[in-house]
């Protein structure tokens, strides 16, 4: 997956010997510094693993982090926790979040925790030309650089400070692009958009404007 990751193992299981040694315990999983963030924090996830076993047993496990059932990162260690660090966390990164464990063939899996991310950043917008004619088209871009995730991209032409024409498009990019035709009697047109994460619903500010002016005939 995507996420920029930094792998922790801290703690010592001492072990190797029969399963009938050991029993896991419980797996829990934490997030710090909370569960709710916001764009640009950073998270770790420490996923802990207690049990008991016998002296002198070596213990060597595997242990998988998943977001919305999906395997984002998996480990093998001697340790009895592991942390992922995601450096710079985005709305993207909102979901649900376990892991597992998996030693001598027995596993154990944590319960589920929500991970909620706000605060979408305004999205960048270009225009292919500031000078048109009637007649003419003009291509808008907009971008949400920070975000992977599926969007939904809308973009506005605005005539005498009204919303005269929305255009939309979903996508699983981080960037859509729009056709405007200029139409006879337009003179200056305001061009701006805004993006929403559709799995999440979260919605944007709109993008700063991009002035386009209709030259004369």
């Amino acid at each position: 997956m995507y996420l920029p990751i930094i792998v922790t193992v801290l703690g010592f299981w001492s072990v190797t010997g029969q399963a009938s040694d050991f029993t896991i315990n419980s797996i829990e999983l934490n997030a710090v510094p909370s569960t709710v963030l916001k764009n640009g924090d950073n998270l770790v996830l420490e996923c802990v693993v207690k049990f008991a076993k016998s002296k002198d047993f070596v213990l060597n496990s595997t242990i998988t982090f998943y977001k919305d059932d999906n395997k984002i990162h998996t480990t093998s260690t001697i340790e009895d926790r592991v942390s992922l660090t995601i450096p710079v966390v985005r709305v993207s990164h909102s979901g649900q979040y376990k892991c597992d464990v998996s030693v001598a063939s027995r596993p154990k899996t944590s319960d589920d925790i929500e991970i909620k991310v706000t605060g979408l950043f305004p999205p960048h917008i270009n225009v292919s030309k500031n000078e048109v004619n009637e007649g003419d088209d003009v291509t808008v871009r907009c971008e949400a650089p920070e975000e992977k995730s599926s969007m939904l991209f809308k973009f506005y032409k605005i005539k005498n400070q009204t919303f005269d024409e929305t255009k939309s498009k979903t996508t699983n990019d981080n960037y859509q692009e729009v056709k405007f035709n200029i139409k006879e009697g337009e003179q200056i047109l305001l061009f701006k958009c805004d993006v929403s994460l559709v799995l999440i619903g979260e919605t944007s500010p709109y993008s700063e404007s991009k002035h386009v002016t209709v030259l004369g005939r």
